[in-house]
Parts: C-alpha cells; sequence; structure tokens
C-alpha cells in the first residue's frame, strides 16, 4: 500500500458510527433508562435505592428515602443538558462541550448507579469529543469506560459490544496504538461476524484497519 493510499485509509475512520444499534442508543428516551432495576443510587450513601412511587436507600443504616417522579425529573434534566454539550460539539464548540459533559457526570453520579446506561453514554460522548481534537488516548480511555457498562448490560458477545468495540478499533486505529487496535479489531471481527455476517460493511473496514497496521514500517510496529 502507498503512503498516499495508507493515509487516505487512517483519515478514513473517524469515530462516530450510524449503524441502527447506535442511533437507537444514542435516542433512547428517558422510560427505557428509568426503568432499569436498581438505577437510582442513594445521594447520601451511594446505596441502591429501592420500591416504586417511594424509593427508599437500600443501606439499612441510611433512613433517605426520595420519591421516584423527583428522580425522573432530575434524570430528564440531566438528559437535556447532554443534549445541549451534543449540540456543542455540532457547532464545534468542543472544549465548552467537554466541561459541560464533566459536569453532567459529576450530577449523574450523585444519584444514578454507575452502571447506569446513561452513565455509559456519557463517556462515549467524551470519547466522541476527544476523537475530533485528534486526542486519540483520552478518547480510548472514556470509550473503554463506556464498553464497560455496554458489557453489563447486553453480555461481552451481543452486537452492542460489537460496535462499541469496532468505535475503539477505530480510535485505537487513528492513535497508531498498533498492539491495542490489532488485539481489539479482532474481538471485533470475532462478535460482529456473528452477528452481521463475514461480509458486512464494518468487517470489511476492520480487515482494512488491520492490513493497513500490519503494512507498517518495522520501526513503527516495535514502538507500539
Amino acid at each position: 500500500m502507498r503512503v498516499t493510499e495508507r493515509q487516505q485509509l487512517l483519515s478514513q475512520y473517524f469515530f462516530e458510527c450510524r449503524c441502527q444499534a447506535c442511533c437507537d442508543e444514542l435516542e433512547s428516551d428517558v422510560k427505557s433508562v428509568v426503568s432499569l432495576r436498581n438505577s437510582f443510587c442513594c445521594p447520601s450513601c451511594r446505596a441502591s435505592m429501592q420500591g416504586e412511587e417511594t424509593l427508599c436507600c437500600s443501606n439499612e443504616a441510611c433512613a433517605v428515602s426520595v420519591s421516584r417522579e423527583s428522580l425522573s425529573r432530575r434524570l430528564w434534566d440531566l438528559q437535556q443538558q447532554i443534549k445541549k454539550a451534543l449540540e456543542l460539539l455540532r457547532d464545534r464548540k468542543a472544549d465548552q462541550a467537554i466541561k459541560m459533559l464533566l459536569k453532567c457526570q459529576v450530577d449523574a453520579r450523585s444519584f444514578l448507579s454507575p452502571e447506569h446506561l446513561l452513565m455509559g453514554e456519557m463517556e462515549d460522548h467524551l470519547a466522541q469529543v476527544y476523537a475530533t481534537q485528534g486526542k486519540w488516548q483520552d478518547a480510548a480511555r472514556h470509550l473503554e469506560r463506556s464498553i464497560e457498562i455496554v458489557e453489563k448490560h447486553h453480555g461481552p458477545s451481543s452486537v452492542e459490544m460489537g460496535h462499541e468495540l469496532f468505535k475503539l478499533a477505530q480510535i485505537l486505529f487513528n492513535g497508531f496504538a498498533v498492539s491495542e487496535a490489532l488485539s481489539t479489531i479482532q474481538r471485533a471481527e470475532e462478535i460482529l461476524s456473528v452477528h452481521c455476517g463475514p461480509q458486512s460493511t464494518q468487517i470489511q473496514e476492520l480487515q482494512e484497519m488491520k492490513t493497513c497496521l500490519l503494512e507498517l514500517p518495522r520501526s513503527i510496529l516495535q514502538r507500539t
């Protein structure tokens, strides 16, 4: 592969994935998120909250109780802030988007379970913002946290996991993290070939990335 072709391939892979599964995840509404069991945590001791209309802390030593409605409103407000952060990203105001998303994370940690899907979505969005800035290590770190949550909800061999690994492979590829990218590509291929078929577009792109990485000069491969 010529240098110009390699550079073109490197620039081709950008973080954002528009597959149906990813679009569905990004557009998940408040109801689907609220329905998760133990999705809220105690604002005082961080233990899980239990109950229906009135939620009580599962920690017997803690007497905190709060209405589900109030936490649902708080969750809705949080999602609106996340949408504003994504609007900032679309307006190419990446630094402001990062600042708002980090603030949303602080708020979320005070009342949402660490495994809440929205926690994973915020990590995913932060990865996207850092990717637009070319900060591949930061992007990979946040996406790896998102993947941990996706795996707990959907399983290690789920199509959702495959799509997240596909995005991580793109980030590692762009950051020339060769060994990490190759291992991630292999994991993504194994999962997506089952769910999407060996001839799917994503599988073909993963194979192209792998070929490109393996054709890099040996001096680069030895440094990674």
